[in-house]
């Protein structure tokens, strides 16, 4: 989903790309804030809050979407720069400063990354 979209978009979108064209589907740049990330368009309506657990609660959401595609046809996704750690003392450009990550700042890992380390 963008950022504005709730969930419930993204699940009638994978729906009717599998029951219309019989596509299976893979989600690429798949992301959510652990910390505020003030230059977010649409900010106020975003589904849960940016912090760690409201990006481990996105992205167990986005896994039962995914399973929930028609036909098996909900392959995955792709978690978008998972290690965009800021570096102390360098000089280059962070995306949305690392606050989309799968580690914190300190370069631990966050909830939502020790949920796609866990056994199915």
């Amino acid at each position: 989903p963008t950022w504005k979209d709730a969930l419930g978009t993204l699940k009638k979108n994978m729906n009717d790309l599998a029951t219309t064209y019989g596509k299976d589907i893979l989600l690429a740049e798949v992301a959510y804030p652990f910390a505020p990330v003030d230059q977010i368009e649409g900010r106020e309506s975003m589904e849960w809050p940016m912090s760690p657990q409201g990006q481990a609660d996105f992205l167990k959401a986005t896994e039962k979407a995914m399973a929930g595609v028609p036909g098996g046809h909900g392959l995955g996704y792709v978690w978008w720069y998972t290690d965009s750690i800021l570096v102390p003392d360098k000089q280059i450009h962070i995306w949305r400063q690392g606050n989309e990550a799968l580690f914190d700042h300190d370069g631990k890992p966050l909830p939502a990354m020790k949920l796609l380390a866990a056994e199915p």
